[in-house]
């Protein structure tokens, strides 16, 4: 009997064990039912829920201002609950009928409870937001004014409304902007977001492969930015006028004249009405010292622009140098009187309105029309208040005036003005020390200022050669060619301080070392009639006939007809010429 009954009971019991499993798995299978009903339900309805906080251990829930009390969410549990029972058999959906209609039931029942849970679980406090209490409408306009502004107010200080700048686009304008333009971006990606999956998928594609484009396009740009040239030369597809003209003002000051001169060509022929890349044409002429190619770019560039005063200024300049001097005066004066009314920049306009000033009084001063310079000066004073540096330039001139006048007093009183002006001014203690070296009571005065100016600038050439000629005048010859020698070796491409400095080794009878420096001299104007005049009379004083003669013919080809040159050849016996 006991055999026979064992088998039964075992059998029972496994039975049992198996229908607490199932019912156990069926009733997870339910929660997660009821989980999943809640949701999709809540998705469908389409409450929009404010502020979340799923921390939100309190249990209430807020609606406006005022707490509601309500129960703690329970909806990770049944995640949870439901994870655990589907790990335990992949059969919860294997049951019977009379089960199925039970779990039915009880699904029902568990899906509003669950609903009410879920809804408690993700409601929020709004504090959580630094937008707090607005509506979606209202955040949204907020994120829309905040990316325009970044848009549109940097460009305000380059619109040319406040102030002038000069520009069309800089790069360098873009910095701020693409801030805004980055938000109205993600901006707009975060609402194509709340699309299907399918158009995320396409949208975040997109997107990424437009990501890169643009990375690929700024290490591209990057390599624009590595010196002025290579980012003129990016810009000349886009603006070329323009980027020709900037392009070669950059290839001048590198000392690439030539190319300078092609780019600025190309840029003319692309817009001929272009005054400033006339102007930049004509200084490149004029540094070349081919003064009527300059003269011409100098008169268009007025042409085009009748109040453009540094091109009546340089154009005065390159008159002067041809020998032009009633042309230049007559210019000059015109640049001066410039009104720039209509100019953008009016102090760079002031600027170049009293350097025209500045050369035409220094013009009649040459001429030793003392009195008219004296005029234009004071002139140059009363109409341009403003600049205190050019102020301290024209007590300069009007001192050096004074002191050719032998008014010693009020010559005196404007240096004294200059430098209480620019009391470390190189320029106003040289002044002042030639005006006092005019006064022979004064001499010891006037050294006294020309060694506070090497003291300021012991490098500078200039200081030394108008110390020397102050030495030359008190025939202290010898004091004099050492400092006219230290002025030429420090400016070596100086024309006439190396010329001063041969001269100074003549009368010192050092022959040799004035060959040395007359050399110089006609190496760096080989065109110069007077410097292969000068070196054929030392090389006649030092008895090398032969090359004296040469230097001399060589004179004469350059200047015809010239009796001092003649003259010297006469001496070496030489006729046929």
């Amino acid at each position: 009997g006991v055999s026979s009954t064992f088998p039964q009971y075992h059998i029972q019991k496994v039975a049992s064990r198996k229908s607490r499993s199932k019912r156990k798995r069926m009733a997870n299978n339910t929660k997660y039912q009821a989980f999943e009903a809640a949701y999709h339900q809540q998705q469908q309805e389409a409450l929009p829920c404010r502020d979340c906080n799923n921390n939100n251990s309190s249990g209430y829930v807020y609606e406006g201002s005022s707490p509601v009390p309500q129960a703690p969410a329970q909806a990770p549990h049944l995640v949870s609950s439901a994870f655990r029972g589907s790990r335990s058999s992949s059969s919860c959906s294997n049951s019977t009928n009379s089960s199925s209609s039970s779990s039915s039931s009880s699904s029902s029942s568990s899906s509003s409870s669950s609903s009410s849970s879920l809804s408690g679980g993700f409601q929020c406090s709004s504090k959580d937001y630094a937008l707090e209490g607005m509506s979606p409408a209202n955040r949204d306009a907020c994120v829309l004014i905040m990316s325009l502004g970044f848009l549109a107010l940097p460009f305000l200080p380059a619109s040319n409304l406040l102030f002038y700048v000069g520009f069309v686009v800089a790069e360098r304008l873009l910095y701020l902007p693409s801030m805004g333009f980055c938000l109205l971006v993600g901006y707009g990606v975060s609402k194509l977001m709340a699309c299907n999956q399918r158009t995320r998928n396409t949208l975040l594609l997109s997107f990424s492969v437009l990501l890169a484009a643009m990375s690929l396009r700024t290490l591209r740009r990057n390599a624009d930015w590595r010196d002025e040239e290579s980012l003129y030369r990016s810009a000349i597809a886009i603006n070329p006028p323009k980027a020709l003209g900037n392009l070669g003002s950059v290839l001048s000051s590198q000392g690439r004249y030539e190319e300078a001169k092609q780019v600025l060509q190309e840029a003319i022929r692309f817009r001929p009405n272009m005054a400033d890349v006339h102007f930049n044409l004509g200084i490149l002429h004029q540094n070349q010292q081919v003064y009527p190619a300059a003269v011409e770019c100098f008169q268009r560039a007025i042409k085009f622009r009748p109040n453009l005063a540094v091109a009546y200024l340089n154009l005065g300049i390159s008159f002067i140098a041809l020998g032009k001097r009633q042309q230049a005066i007559e210019i000059l004066q015109a640049g001066s009187n410039l009104d720039g009314a209509s100019v953008r920049d009016r102090t760079a306009h002031d600027q170049a309105r009293s350097s025209a000033y500045l050369q035409l009084g220094a013009l009649y001063a040459e001429q030793g029309k003392l009195q008219r310079a004296l005029a234009i000066y004071r002139e140059a004073l009363s109409s341009l208040p403003g600049l205190p540096q050019q102020r301290e330039v024209l007590y300069q001139r009007i001192g050096d005036v004074l002191g050719r006048l032998q008014q010693w007093d009020e010559a005196e009183r404007h240096h004294r003005a200059a430098l209480e002006l620019q009391p470390n001014q190189v320029a106003a203690h040289l002044s002042y020390g030639i005006t006092l070296a005019r006064n022979s009571s004064r001499a010891s005065e006037a050294e006294m200022w020309f060694k506070r100016a090497l003291k300021l600038a012991p490098d500078q050439a200039s200081v030394y050669h108008h110390y020397a000629e102050f030495l030359s005048l008190q025939s202290r010859h010898h004091e004099s060619a050492i400092y006219h020698r230290r002025a030429a070796e420090l400016a070596p491409n100086d024309y006439a301080l190396v010329v001063a400095a041969a001269t100074a080794m003549r009368l010192l009878d050092r022959k040799v070392d004035a060959e040395m420096w007359y050399r110089k001299a006609v190496a760096l104007r080989p065109d110069d009639a007077h410097a292969h005049t000068n070196l054929g009379a030392i090389l006649h004083l030092l008895g090398r006939t032969n090359h004296a003669a040469a230097s001399y013919k060589a004179a004469l080809r350059l200047q015809p007809g010239d009796a001092i040159t003649l003259g010297n050849l006469a001496k070496l016996g030489v006729t046929n010429v």
